[in-house]
């Protein structure tokens, strides 16, 4: 249940939205959302309660892309349905492959970390 709450507050956000890593050359900008782990409440021996951790990736060509705010907004909005807990993790500006000395891409990477009830 948990992850169908994220994939929909992801795509009410109008952007292309994939629970994989596109191919390469895959037109920017895009959301990746996957589930990385749990954090279920254990009690008598038993999982009392379920939650799903994991990572939200934007991945865009502009630092200051609205889709930033409406990932956020669309995450706030799912607090009120249900139990999740989020935080932006990073904001990285990917560097080609390589050597140290490597340049700037141009790609901005925007991380959040997630766990939700199910």
């Amino acid at each position: 249940m948990g992850l169908e709450q994220i994939k929909a507050a992801l795509v009410s956000t109008g952007a292309n939205v994939r629970k994989t890593a596109p191919p390469p050359g895959y037109a920017l900008p895009y959301i990746v959302y996957a589930q990385d782990g749990a954090n279920d409440f254990k009690a008598g021996g038993r999982h009392a309660e379920k939650a799903a951790e994991g990572t939200i990736d934007l991945y865009t060509g502009d630092a200051n892309d609205p889709l930033k705010d409406k990932i956020e907004t669309a995450l706030d909005e799912l607090a009120g349905t249900t139990t999740i807990d989020w935080y932006l993790n990073s904001i990285q500006y990917e560097t080609e492959a390589g050597t140290p000395s490597s340049g700037y891409t141009g790609l901005v990477h925007f991380e959040w970390v997630f766990q939700i009830g199910g």
